[in-house]
């Protein structure tokens, strides 16, 4: 029988969650109150979804349509930021953030929180500097506006996705809504007011991105620090600061990877417009595509931001026998494919109207590809879905080869897709390549269960 852990004054160790482990008040207690969690959840997640379509329909009316479409190429690039860098560092936070409370290390889990955030942030505008003089030399000035504040924005709003990261670690769900919330409705808002008040165009609606990204680091700065006691108001770096860097490192590095295929996945289609067929047509595609594409977003994290930390806490306390979280994994599954399903229907059967709600007349020519769309996104986040069967193992970097075949699936199909058909043949690389990941991904899985249960 395992022992109760009690903080060690030494190293970080990997003992287990014991298995009477039952403090409420410690992110690894059982859940007490699910209904709570996942309402909580999902008011998030709704709140998120809310701001995606406030953007679109705000942005859609502010733009003409080949400066959405401009937006709508930023919008990738602020995606690149968080999901090659931040995101990465946002998971292996909640991965360790219960090994780090049970065992008295908070001190030197917000040291080098804090330590990483400030890193990516300057090496992004580092970036910004040199990407602005590549633009000069090769003439393409018209991009250094889009490109210098998407990824200036990208990093703000990653710090803000990392401190909600630690929240829903530390099943803070309420706090974890409210900053969703928040971030979600101002960027656009600010977005809006920037492209409006001086210059239509996307340059200023990016700015607008970015201002409200960094009012909303310090709104979640502060509310990661009142809400955690251990965190010390001054980062602090403790003498086992090195090994737990460590730790978070072997862990995350995977996920800058997977967050490069990722994003070739979810920019293929407008990028492949751009060059074949310009602005224009990237700006009535994406507002299809976005509307597509954020249902599913939605979806896969409400399931995940409930599911996943109650699996990762059944791995820990049974160490040995992973399959105890497999049942949880199983829900997770079960109730995305059902819902993704009746999600594709209603797409299906209002197209038009939907489109029409979250836009205007001007991007409705394109509403016929909206179900096709989600079915390539549903492929993909059923992958993506399936995943967390080696993310409990800690084999996150199984899943490399899996997004690079769906990357570059994606990136050749939308391409060639674009030149030979317009449109429909974008939406043939994304179920394509959307097909491709959700089959890798479930052979994973398949593969894993089997070696678990010997």
């Amino acid at each position: 029988m395992s022992k109760r852990i009690s903080p060690p004054s030494g190293s970080l160790t990997d003992k287990p969650f014991p298995e009477d482990f039952g403090d409420p008040k410690t992110p690894c207690a059982p859940v007490e109150h699910p209904l709570s969690e996942m309402a909580w959840v999902v008011i998030g997640q709704i709140g998120l979804a809310t701001g995606y379509v406030l953007g679109i329909k705000m942005l859609s009316i502010g733009l003409n349509v080949a400066e959405f479409g401009r937006f709508s190429l930023g919008l990738t690039l602020i995606n690149f930021v968080q999901l090659t860098l931040f995101t990465p560092l946002a998971q292996g936070l909640m991965r360790y953030w219960s090994v780090c409370s049970t065992q008295g290390h908070l001190a030197s889990f917000h040291g080098i929180t804090v330590v990483w955030m400030s890193r990516l942030v300057w090496g992004t505008l580092s970036a910004v500097g040199v990407l602005a003089i590549i633009c000069l030399v090769f003439g393409q000035t018209q991009w250094m506006g889009i490109v210098g504040a998407s990824l200036v924005a990208g990093a703000f709003g990653g710090c803000v996705n990392s401190d909600i990261a630690i929240l829903n670690a530390a099943r803070n769900r309420k706090a974890a809504a409210g900053l969703n919330i928040a971030a979600a409705c101002l960027k656009p808002i600010a977005g809006y007011l920037f492209s409006t008040s001086l210059v239509r165009n996307a340059e200023l609606a990016l700015v607008g991105y970015g201002a409200a990204s960094l009012v909303m680091v310090v709104v979640s700065r502060k509310q990661v620090l009142e809400g955690h006691p251990g965190f010390a108001a001054r980062p602090q770096l403790g003498s086992d600061h090195l090994e737990l860097a460590g730790r978070i490192l072997r862990y995350s590095w995977p996920f800058l990877p997977i967050g490069m295929f990722s994003w070739v996945q979810q920019s293929a289609d407008r990028w492949a417009l751009q060059a074949i067929m310009g602005a224009e047509a990237v700006g009535r595609f994406a507002v299809v595509s976005q509307l597509a594409f954020y249902p599913m977003v939605f979806l896969a994290s409400v399931l995940q931001l409930f599911f996943m930390p109650i699996a990762y806490t059944r791995a820990e306390a049974h160490p040995k026998k992973a399959y105890m979280a497999w049942s949880v994994l199983y829900r997770m599954v079960g109730i995305y494919l059902v819902l993704s399903a009746l999600i594709v229907g209603v797409f299906h059967g209002f197209s038009e109207p939907l489109v029409l709600l979250v836009s205007r007349s001007a991007y409705v020519g394109y509403h016929g590809f909206l179900a096709g769309i989600g079915i390539g996104w549903g492929l993909y986040y059923l992958g993506v879905m399936l995943s967390g069967f080696g993310f409990v193992l800690k084999e996150s970097r199984t899943y490399i080869p899996a997004g690079l075949g769906s990357a570059f699936v994606a990136a050749a199909g939308c391409m060639l897709g674009a030149w030979a058909y317009g449109p429909q043949g974008v939406v043939a690389g994304l179920w394509l390549s959307g097909g491709l990941y959700a089959l890798w991904n479930g052979w994973i899985a398949y593969r894993l269960v089997l070696i678990s249960r010997r």
